[in-house]
């Protein structure tokens, strides 16, 4: 049980996620493409504020960010991480049951114990970076419902 807290698990798991996170992009993208293939008039008529196009991209993105970050620089890493999957996580648990709940899931693997102190986060640290998360969730979040990525 304590190979899922190793630093080799945590890399193959990254290598899973860049995978998900990959084809999570590609499936907003073609959603973005089909939806700009509408005539003009039609497209006023759909509402961005559903999150499934712009932002769930730059959520993604993020994500895909903090994956190469956790080769380099653990704590920044482990930071972004975090933010990106509450945000992902809110915007994907009422359209996309599934991808929802595995995002959920790697939040608490990545909140474990064990496995921040892979990630270089000493427990007198802990509030600090929990403290920067969700501030950075939160200001993501924000920025989500106050502008729109893409007019038309």
């Amino acid at each position: 049980m304590g190979n899922i807290h190793s630093i080799s698990f945590i890399k193959a798991i990254t290598l899973l996620e860049f995978i998900f996170y990959s084809y999570l992009i590609f499936t907003r993208v073609e959603i973005m493409l089909k939806i700009l293939s509408i005539d003009k008039g039609l497209r006023q008529l759909i509402d961005f504020y559903d999150y499934e196009n712009g932002w769930n991209i730059i959520f993604l993105t993020l994500l895909l960010m903090s994956n190469v970050l956790t080769f380099y620089s653990k704590k920044v890493a482990w930071t972004v991480k975090q933010s990106g999957l509450i945000c992902i996580s809110i915007t994907f648990i009422s359209k996309m049951l599934y991808p929802g709940f595995l995002t959920i899931l790697l939040f608490i693997y990545y909140s474990t114990n064990k496995t921040i102190f892979q990630f270089d986060i000493m427990p007198k640290e802990r509030f600090k970076f929990y403290l920067s998360v969700i501030l950075l969730a939160f200001l993501l979040l924000t920025s989500s419902l106050l502008f729109d990525i893409v007019k038309y």
